[in-house]
């Protein structure tokens, strides 16, 4: 999903006397109007936000003529309206979205992601099937599949992949919902979901407003911390690793100032000097590279927790983290290897 440019606004039908006959209708309404607003690309409303380190639980699924008790599957849920994966740009992979036509009176019906699937019927397309809903001990519904949506991050972003099952709020009704409008602009719509709410429901509060990058905020902290952590633990490593280059350079350079000394007398010039301290030093950049080369890849392996949208052996990163420390470590020797070019032949020679 992508959460830029998303208001939210958290409401309880409930407090303003909205029952499950009258709640679905005014959620409805109220969806096609906030979409009429100026400057909203697309609206909804939904039960669940990703990453709000929650989930909602409407019972087991399981296969027509089998035991609910024996083969059902837990799952996620989430109750939303029509246009939700339009909103949130969570691409549906097959099959169609939930349609004005889904209401109570029709075929109850669903969307499930990838990973549902290849829990409760590996092998087979789900779309057209039927699934059963244990909403208690002794009740049931047939729910009949009519679309995949990609698999996300539900409840945080570390999680490993879900049972995740959506159906319509006009099917499956609760009073605690969320708008979720989408701006042309990345604009804020507070103000003006608050006076479109106002207009047609004036004792109906709007319990909080946010944006969805503000509401996923606390869930992606964990990883932020991580990030920074590892940035300052990742540029201290690098300061030491150029200052050591750098001491190691210099002292070489120090103990080689009579040979210099020697090689510029005999004609050689300051490129040829400082050809060979920078080879001399650059020699451990690429030991170390070497190394980093063989233990990185096991390393990262332990962390794949900590990793979003790249693999633990990802070329790109590698590459661009081997030619980082090869410039710094080229930084780190070329300063000593310049100040050897500057030593005249008579002072090196009187040096011992």
């Amino acid at each position: 999903f992508d959460p830029r440019g998303v208001e939210l606004a958290t409401l309880d039908l409930a407090l303003a006397g909205y029952t499950e006959e009258t709640g679905p209708l005014f959620a409805r309404e109220l969806a096609m109007r906030v979409r009429a607003l100026p400057g909203v690309e697309n609206a909804t409303i939904a039960a669940m936000l990703p990453l709000a380190m929650g989930g909602l639980g409407l019972g087991g699924l399981s296969l027509p003529g089998t035991d609910p008790q024996q083969s059902s599957i837990d799952a996620d849920w989430n109750v939303v309206e029509p246009h939700y994966f339009a909103t949130l740009r969570t691409p549906i992979l097959r099959g169609r979205d939930f349609a004005d036509t889904d209401r109570a009176q029709s075929q109850r019906v669903a969307i499930h992601n990838e990973t549902l699937p290849r829990r409760l019927c590996p092998g087979q397309d789900a779309i057209g099937k039927a699934l059963v809903q244990q909403t208690d001990a002794d009740s049931t519904r047939t729910l009949t599949i009519v679309g995949v949506a990609r698999d996300s991050k539900y409840r945080t972003l570390g999680e490993a992949p879900r049972n995740f099952i959506y159906v319509p709020l006009q099917q499956q009704y609760t009073s605690r919902l969320t708008i979720v409008a989408r701006s042309t602009h990345g604009q804020r719509l507070a103000g003006d979901i608050r006076s479109l709410l106002a207009s047609m429901s004036s004792n109906l509060p709007i319990i909080s407003a946010r944006t969805l990058e503000e509401s996923s905020a606390i869930a992606l902290l964990p990883q932020r911390i991580a990030a920074a952590a590892s940035g300052c633990l990742g540029i201290v490593g690098l300061l030491l690793a150029a200052i050591g280059i750098y001491g190691v350079t210099a002292y070489l350079v120090t103990t080689r100032t009579r040979e210099i000394g020697i090689r510029m007398a005999l004609g050689a010039e300051r490129g040829d000097v400082l050809s060979m301290v920078l080879r001399q030093g650059m020699k451990l950049v690429a030991i170390g590279i070497a190394i980093r080369a063989l233990l990185a890849p096991g390393a990262t392996r332990l962390i794949p927790g900590l990793l979003f949208g790249i693999g633990p052996a990802d070329p790109i990163a590698f590459v661009a983290s081997a030619a980082l420390f090869s410039a710094i470590g080229l930084i780190a020797c070329y300063l000593p290897a310049r100040r050897a070019t500057r030593i005249e032949a008579a002072e090196a020679l009187r040096a011992e």
